[in-house]
């Protein structure tokens, strides 16, 4: 057999998104007859030292432990809004995709499983008169990267607030050296809780001489869920997580392993038995990941459970 023929995004989308079932993913027998195994599989991630990123990077070698042959390339992107598209162009397989960017391409992709809540985590420096987010308007803020789901959901909240910062793209690493030296307002991150980069944040002093605090977000939920049911949900951040820093209240919106519709059955229910059974192992990777396992993934609502995930999630019910 001649080997796959290996092509990279552009060339794969030129070629009409050729997806799972096409020349860039064959298919070799598996050790057991039943079971087809992919011969390669694209997981689409995040930007470098985000939780998508490095979940997806310890993930990655679990599923090519469960099919010996298969080569599973983690694709960095700029998170959930990237991701989504890649799906839906046929250039990844796999992705990990907010509920929000994801209820917008219901029918190219599915759900495999709910990993974590994504919280939305604004910081500001403690000695800032920034109290509100209608005192960011006309400030500059780092909004995460321009097709992550952090700048995906900041743009929901300047739409539905008529609040307009001065938006701009960085990383989650990016954000905390801009707010460190003063040139930000503020650091929007929507990522799991608890999150390294806030932690550290928390524990920092800023080049003015001061701390930083959590930025309260009350008013701008109620909006937001009455705008966006089953996307939003309101949340407090306690002061126990990211301790000196006090509690707040903010935005949470649920985090997929979201997959193309036309990933096979057998490969959609072995993922995610792969994922539940070594979530301990995630987790230990990065504390977000804590959250995952098999009471709440299948709950995907308002995203479709592929079937061959619902499947599994069935028969693993005791």
């Amino acid at each position: 057999m001649p080997p796959p023929v290996e092509l990279d995004r552009r060339g794969a989308l030129r070629l009409g998104g050729l997806g799972f079932l096409g020349v860039t993913t064959p298919f070799v027998a598996a050790c057991s007859p039943r079971l087809p195994a992919p011969r390669a599989l694209r997981l689409a991630t995040g930007p470098p030292g985000a939780v998508f990123r490095e979940v997806g990077r310890a993930f990655a070698p679990l599923l090519e432990r469960e099919w010996p042959g298969c080569r599973v390339r983690v694709d960095e992107t700029a998170a959930s809004s990237e991701n989504a598209d890649l799906l839906v162009a046929g250039e990844a397989d796999l992705g990990f995709v907010n509920v929000d960017v994801a209820r917008e391409h219901r029918g190219d992709l599915t759900a495999l499983a709910r990993v974590f809540d994504s919280v939305l985590h604004v910081v500001v420096a403690q000695r800032s008169d920034v109290r509100t987010f209608a005192d960011l308007d006309g400030r500059p803020v780092a909004a995460g990267l321009r097709e992550s789901g952090s700048r995906y959901l900041v743009d929901r909240l300047v739409d539905v607030t008529g609040v307009r910062p001065v938006l701009r793209s960085y990383t989650q690493e990016a954000s905390v050296r801009a707010l460190r030296e003063g040139s930000v307002e503020a650091a929007f991150s929507l990522t799991g809780m608890p999150t390294p980069a806030v932690r550290t944040l928390a524990t920092t002093t800023l080049d003015d001489g001061g701390g930083t605090r959590l930025l309260d977000l009350g008013r701008e939920t109620r909006e937001l869920e009455r705008r966006y049911p089953e996307e939003y949900f309101t949340v407090t951040i306690p002061s126990s997580m990211y301790p000196p820093l006090s509690a707040a209240t903010t935005l949470t919106v649920p985090s997929l392993l979201a997959c193309r519709s036309d990933l096979p059955l057998d490969v959609a229910r072995t993922v995610a038995r792969v994922l539940m059974e070594h979530a301990p192992e995630l987790s230990d990777v990065r504390p977000e990941a804590g959250q995952i396992n098999a009471r709440t993934a299948s709950s995907t609502v308002p995203v479709s459970l592929h079937p061959g995930a619902a499947d599994y999630f069935r028969s693993a019910k005791p």
